[in-house]
């Protein structure tokens, strides 16, 4: 993407998401990097809960994956303007993602913590944002070539500020002012969680304390 936005073209665009749509998805299903993190840690374990909760205990940021996937379709969007080409290549980058990721998430992944689906009006912004810069980019391309009915975008532009404003209007009180009973839900099971690593805690110290000491038994029976 650096190549994108430094020398931005059509080209560069199909390149870049073909590469990232066939080969990210292969190189995320296998983890490397996190596999020998977790090889790594598997030698320092104590005892087999500690090993078995390392193995658990996988989580991904989203800070880390949603400004690539939104600015893929902001790219898609804009460049499939002049090259076409580009749009079905970003429906595969899409639709590879989405195979992935749903994947890691379901059965991979732990979620750390609960946004009460803030995340939602972040992304549904910044889509908006692409589809505001696709019509722009459009009408004066249209513009530019002189296409006499240009002007049939202004319903598109209108509808598209329009969608916008009422699906914000519409989710803007449930998700700034979220029910009490979600909000006790939340609490409730972020104690439980918390409570719950307190005891494995306990239990891993307690083994790890009962290993030594059989260690340094077996060891001082066979002096």
């Amino acid at each position: 993407f650096a190549t994108v936005l430094s020398h931005p073209s059509p080209a560069a665009t199909f390149n870049t998401l073909s590469l990232q749509g066939l080969s990210r998805t292969p190189i995320q299903l296998l983890r490397l990097p996190q596999l020998v993190l977790y090889l790594l840690q598997l030698q320092l374990a104590d005892s087999p809960r500690q090993r078995k909760r390392l193995w658990a205990n996988q989580q991904q940021l989203l800070g880390r994956v949603l400004p690539l996937h939104t600015l893929t379709l902001l790219l898609g969007l804009v460049f499939c303007v002049a090259s076409p080409l580009i749009a079905p290549i970003t429906l595969l980058y899409f639709v590879s993602s989405s195979l992935a990721q749903r994947y890691q998430w379901l059965y991979v992944y732990r979620h750390p913590y609960e946004g009460a689906g803030t995340l939602w009006r972040q992304v549904f912004t910044q889509v908006m944002v692409a589809v505001y810069f696709f019509v722009a980019v459009m009408g004066c391309l249209l513009g530019i070539k002189r296409f006499e009915a240009a002007l049939l975008l202004t319903p598109l532009a209108v509808g598209v500020l329009v969608f916008h404003a009422l699906a914000g209007r519409l989710l803007e009180r449930p998700l700034t002012l979220p029910a009490s009973r979600e909000a006790a839900a939340m609490d409730a099971y972020t104690l439980q969680q918390q409570q719950q690593q307190q005891q494995q805690q306990q239990q891993d110290d307690e083994e790890g304390a009962a290993a030594t000491n059989n260690n340094s038994r077996s060891s001082s029976g066979a002096q």
